[in-house]
């Protein structure tokens, strides 16, 4: 069973900076960031661990579902940048799959490192990688 050690982190919150203006895309990071607070609630009430890898197996699911829905719109609207992106997309399931496998285990690493890890992956890949196309999405009509 995890420790519940109360606040992990400031659990992230939509705001406008991960708005895209794609309704579908916008919806999916939304979703994304739901998923992240609620592995970041399950770790802050001390949720076993078994439950912590079934949430970031949602999570890992949404980012499949969402990269791919991602992908195919960025091919569609000519972003020059889709391969590195999908490349990003891929690394970032990696790693978000040794943090399921570390629940898994039952990880050596403290949960705010846990934590902070699941933050830096999808709150800075929204906010950092994601923001690069907005501007494709902006003069296409793809962002419709």
């Amino acid at each position: 069973m995890a420790r519940g050690r109360g606040r992990i982190l400031p659990s992230p919150v939509w705001t406008p900076d991960f708005a895209c203006g794609h309704p579908t895309i916008d919806d999916e990071h939304l979703g994304l960031l739901v998923a992240l607070r609620g592995i970041f609630s399950g770790m802050e009430s001390g949720q076993p661990f078994d439950t912590l890898v079934s949430a970031t197996d949602a999570l890992l699911a949404r980012c499949r579902a969402h990269f791919t829905n991602e992908e195919v719109l960025l091919r569609g609207i000519g972003y020059p940048k889709v391969i590195q992106h999908s490349q990003s997309h891929q690394s970032l399931l990696s790693k978000l799959s040794e943090i399921r496998n570390d629940f898994a285990r039952g990880p050596e690493e403290s949960l705010e490192q846990i934590a902070s890890r699941l933050h830096d992956l999808v709150v800075l890949h929204l906010l950092r990688e994601d923001r690069d196309y907005f501007p494709y999405l902006l003069t296409s009509k793809g962002g419709e």
